[in-house]
């Protein structure tokens, strides 16, 4: 065989090695962190079954507790919680404003010269 074939098989074969290692160790690192570092809040309570809703419940009964636990609260971030603010002062003082230029008297707000 040509000697530069080889070389190229044997580096090309040496570099996706350390690729496929490398995406494995990622992704092994990405697993354990990824259900250990949650810093979100979350809220736990107890529901009582009021129906069976779905095929995996046929075992529960009416009047049963399950364990709930709810991880839509998201932390806010304050820069975003101050832009919120700011757009519902500015959404507040333009209802006013509208408010304020409506004119009720009846003639519709026109002036008519001759």
């Amino acid at each position: 065989m040509n000697p530069i074939t080889d070389l190229v098989f044997t580096l090309s074969w040496f570099i996706l090695l350390v690729w496929a290692i490398r995406s494995m160790a990622k992704g092994w690192g990405a697993m354990n962190t990824s259900t250990s570092s949650y810093s979100g809040d979350y809220e736990v309570g107890k529901v009582e079954v009021k129906k069976t809703m779905h095929p995996e419940m046929y075992e529960v009964k009416q009047g049963d507790e399950l364990l709930v636990v709810n991880f839509d609260k998201e932390p806010q971030d304050p820069l975003y919680k101050s832009m919120q603010d700011r757009i519902d002062t500015l959404r507040e003082e333009s209802e006013d404003d509208e408010d304020d230029d409506y004119d009720d008297s009846g003639d519709g707000g026109l002036v008519v010269r001759k």
